[in-house]
């Protein structure tokens, strides 16, 4: 992974961009988006630019980049028609060590803008590395496609109900049953245009004559075991059901062959248990029942399909 993916709080802090022609004016309105405090320089302008002063408190820097602009910045980008340019800013970013983006130059960046699918609080960033830019939009603009338009304000509410399900259900397998449950049943893995009345949903006691609990009862407060087959080696195998069941187990038993094959998609936070010499048969399956019975644990056990003892 050449880039770390994380998201970074830019509201009230001082940025720069350099250069004033479209690249530089898209740019802008990014970060202007997050609620940066901006400084724009640059020789000339994109007329544009003049119209968005109106409506944001930025600065416009009639002037050739000098490395005095980037003083108590918290970060740059560079995006002038210059290739000149664009290395000085790099190089001065670099020593003063602030974190640095030049436009279509991967190798000059410290940082890179993924493509953002925005449906704040939550937001959705796509990013090749800056390998296939035009592939990240494309792949941005299907994910728009398939969420619904309102669920920013449907997970703002949601966001207020968080401290009576908690209270409601004490344990974190409880919780997360409880969540997993509510969204599947909501969104039913559809595409839909919006969420409809669920969109104002309440899930308070006071007011619980507007929402179906039904979307997350009965909660399965019993545990579970499911048997994983694997048929080969490859990845493209796998079903879409085995798939899920990775991504909700709290524990996995598996070979260390399958853990190799499995590792990035089960769920990150799941208790592994990994065989090291010996393949997944009925003998240690059945040893788990025990096990299964006196948790509420959802527990997966991975067998590959030819050592399974018929």
């Amino acid at each position: 992974m050449d880039f770390l993916p994380i998201n970074i709080n830019i509201k009230g802090k001082h940025c720069l961009v350099v250069g004033g022609g479209n690249i530089a004016l898209r740019k802008s309105k990014q970060l202007l988006t997050a609620n940066a405090k901006l400084t724009i320089v640059s020789p000339k302008f994109h007329d544009d630019f003049i119209t968005l002063k109106k409506s944001y408190d930025i600065v416009l820097v009639n002037d050739q980049y000098k490395k005095k602009y980037i003083k108590n910045k918290l970060l740059i980008i560079a995006a002038t028609n210059n290739v000149d340019v664009n290395k000085q800013v790099f190089d001065d970013a670099e020593k003063s060590a602030i974190l640095v983006n030049v436009v279509d130059q991967s190798d000059l960046c410290r940082f890179i803008m993924p493509s953002v699918v925005n449906r704040s609080p939550l937001t959705i960033a796509i990013s090749s590395g800056g390998t296939a830019p035009v592939l990240a939009r494309m792949l941005r603009e299907k994910i728009e496609w398939m969420l619904p338009n309102n669920l920013g304000l449907f997970l703002l509410n949601i966001k207020k109900q968080r401290a009576f399900v908690a209270k409601k259900y004490s344990s974190q397998n409880e919780r997360r049953n409880f969540w997993e449950t509510f969204f599947e049943r909501i969104f039913n893995w559809s595409v839909i245009d919006n969420i409809p009345s669920l969109s104002e949903a309440k899930l308070d006691e006071d007011e619980d004559e507007d929402v179906d609990f039904s979307l997350a009862e009965p909660l399965n407060e019993q545990s579970s075991l499911e048997l994983i087959d694997i048929i080969s080696f490859d990845i493209n195998d796998l079903t879409i059901r085995s798939i899920k069941l990775l991504q909700k187990a709290d524990e996995v038993h598996l070979t260390e062959k399958c853990h190799q094959l499995l590792k990035n998609i089960i769920r990150r936070d799941a208790d592994l248990f990994l065989k090291t010499s010996e393949v997944i048969n009925q003998d240690y399956i059945k040893n788990l029942i025990p096990h299964k019975t006196s948790s509420t644990k959802k527990i997966i056990v991975v067998q590959e399909e030819a050592f399974f003892e018929k």
